[in-house]
């Protein structure tokens, strides 16, 4: 799944009081520069572009006086909420989707489940091999509750929407499941290669 933003912008008091007063005005070069676009050359666009930053920077130095001394610039840019991007739009495909992935989840869930049962309850398998197998189970568990229990609650009710907030708290989980995860197996592995290797 992958996050797309859409943010949401405020317009910042002097730049609104000068759009204002520019649109008001219908200031020649303005409604030049708005005409020509499409009939002039490059070239003659460009001067009139900077008679136009001109006219800007003067409007702007002038409708100064009308904003409060306390505003400060700042960014006022906000991302309240992202939008994910599914798999398919199509609604014929949307029971499919949701009874695959309903299902992989519920078997990896349960597998793992089960591993974490077997060698917990069983003392022979109380070895560092099996304690690894536990824990990698139960990085596997988080790993997959992460993204895929979200994606399916999106599917049955048709929204895509995640808060912020949300969106970085899934995006951590999942580096950090997902890091465990090679920690493990690479352990694993070097357990293996010495048992293998150098027997005791």
């Amino acid at each position: 799944m992958f996050c797309a933003s859409r943010p949401s912008v405020q317009c910042e008091p002097h730049l609104c009081i000068f759009l204002h007063n520019i649109l008001d005005q219908k200031t020649p070069i303005w409604l030049s520069f708005m005409s020509d676009m499409r009939t002039d050359p490059v070239s003659s666009l460009v001067t009139k572009t900077l008679d136009l930053k001109t006219l800007v920077m003067s409007q702007q130095s002038s409708s100064g006086d009308q904003c409060s001394s306390n505003i400060e610039a700042e960014n006022l840019t906000q991302v309240p909420e992202l939008h994910l991007l599914g798999f398919s739009e199509d609604p014929d495909l949307q029971p499919v989707l949701f009874g695959l992935f309903l299902s992989i989840y519920l078997v990896t869930v349960l597998g793992n489940l089960l591993i974490i049962l077997a060698v917990s309850s069983d003392s022979l398998l109380h070895t560092p091999m099996y304690f690894f197998l536990f824990n990698l189970s139960l990085a596997d568990i988080g790993f997959t509750s992460t993204t895929v229990p979200k994606m399916i609650v999106d599917i049955i009710t048709h929204s895509r929407v995640i808060s912020y907030a949300g969106c970085l708290t899934q995006m951590s989980l999942f580096i950090i499941f997902g890091s465990m995860d090679d920690m493990l197996l690479t352990v694993m592995a070097y357990d293996r290669f010495v048992a293998i290797c150098h027997p005791l």
